[in-house]
């Protein structure tokens, strides 16, 4: 095993050493991916499909799991989306597991590097929402940020060309929300008319942290609430770890003509690794539908 990190190692130092070759320039030092450290996710047990919506619906947004135990299932969904649309660029919200930064959000506008190659960021619309957020452009933010890094490896195996805006803040409650109106006033544009035809709103959450069965059954019940009902009058009932992801998720629904989320996986990590029964995360994997084809 430790062979084959070794080996992965010398391979990303190799994938660096040729793109700054490649007059990438030496100011640039991307992230490096969980799949170039040597991490990897489990074969899973069988896991029951949920509802999708059928007949034309376009997926405007989505919950995703940041936990790499659930890889299998960060792939299906991914999977399902490129089969859907193309993506053009992913907003991609995530919270702050480290409480790193010093402002109400952070952004950063460097690269990632993964296996399959680079991922990188939109400088230009990072830019332009670091100045309209007064808010900090700091890579050191994301260095260990898995709430985008477990994303990036799939996203680049899916949607190759995809560039990406990465986004954090405090994601437990309370929430703060002249900080999240502001963020959403920001946002929005990029999914009116043409821009939802090309960018994704990629909410990046778990679910029901630190319970029993019980417990986790009670608190996914009452997240169940809000995927039946996406919208501003009932997002408070989804608990996680990304309230003001979910906040933004509900504000883009409310805009939408006719919005429907579609559940394409429920589980947790106990049914997934059979391990922590009192330590339990709960997994919600899911699209935010526009059921009429059009604008938002």
């Amino acid at each position: 095993m430790m062979r084959v990190k070794e080996l992965l190692l010398c391979f990303s130092l190799l994938l660096l050493a040729g793109c700054r070759e490649e007059g990438i320039g030496a100011a640039e030092d991307p992230y490096l991916t969980w799949d170039l450290k040597g991490d990897s996710y489990p074969s899973l047990p069988d896991v029951e499909m949920g509802r999708l919506p059928e007949g034309e619906a376009f997926p405007v947004a989505g919950i995703v799991s940041h936990h790499l135990l659930a890889g299998e299932l960060i792939d299906d969904w991914f999977r399902e989306l490129a089969r859907r649309r193309k993506v053009e660029r992913f907003f991609i919200l995530s919270p702050r597991h480290w409480d790193l930064g010093t402002g109400d959000y952070s952004l950063t506008a460097e690269s990632w590097l993964t296996a399959r190659g680079k991922v990188k960021a939109d400088g230009d619309v990072v830019d332009r929402l670091a100045e309209e957020l007064d808010c900090e452009v700091d890579r050191e933010v994301f260095v260990m940020e898995h709430g985008i890094e477990t994303l990036i490896p799939f996203i680049k195996k899916y949607f190759p060309d995809a560039k990406v805006v990465p986004l954090n803040y405090r994601g437990e409650a309370p929430v703060n929300m002249p900080v999240v109106n502001r963020l959403w006033k920001s946002l929005s544009p990029y999914f009116e008319g043409a821009g939802a035809e090309e960018n994704f709103l990629l909410i990046s959450s778990d679910f029901a942290h630190h319970g029993d069965f019980e417990g986790t059954r009670i608190k996914d019940e009452r997240t169940d609430r809000f995927m039946e009902n996406p919208g501003r009058t009932n997002w408070i009932f989804a608990g996680c770890d990304n309230r003001p992801g979910i906040y933004l998720l509900a504000s883009l629904a409310d805009r939408m003509t006719s919005p429907e989320m579609g559940i394409l996986y429920h589980s947790n990590s106990y049914e997934l690794s059979g391990k922590d029964a009192r330590d339990i995360t709960s997994y919600f994997f899911t699209f935010l539908f526009e059921r009429q084809e059009g604008a938002l």
